[in-house]
């Protein structure tokens, strides 16, 4: 009968401390979902670039620079990058960074090295 007082307080202190432990679980998972939302909306919008007709060669430029990040996708976006280098327009100039661009980040989603 004196185990019994013992084993509720117990009990009493464990249950809170489980709850919390169960609570910060739950809230990195959250964080972790949200933070890939935010990844794959952010990869939509760098392709959203290249669609959009009145988005400029240096908003071009930069997405394509950022699309580096994107390691996981790297098969699609190799393909993606060299189809496209064959439809940029604009003026010669332009055209020739774009296209240099596109080529770099092709090289660097294959992991290689350059200057």
């Amino acid at each position: 009968m004196n185990n019994i007082p013992t084993w509720l307080a117990l009990l009493g202190f464990a249950a809170p401390l489980i709850a919390l432990a169960g609570s910060a679980v739950a809230l990195v998972i959250r964080q972790y979902y949200e933070a890939k939302q935010r990844q794959r909306d952010e990869f939509f919008a760098l392709l959203d670039r290249f669609d959009n007709p009145n988005t400029g060669i240096f908003c071009r430029l930069a997405a394509t620079y950022r699309l580096r990040e994107f390691k996981e996708d790297r098969d699609f976006l190799l393909r993606f990058l060299e189809l496209q280098q064959k439809n940029v327009e604009g003026g010669k100039d332009a055209v020739a960074l774009l296209v240099g661009e596109m080529k770099l980040t092709c090289r660097a989603l294959r992991g290689e090295e350059f200057e």
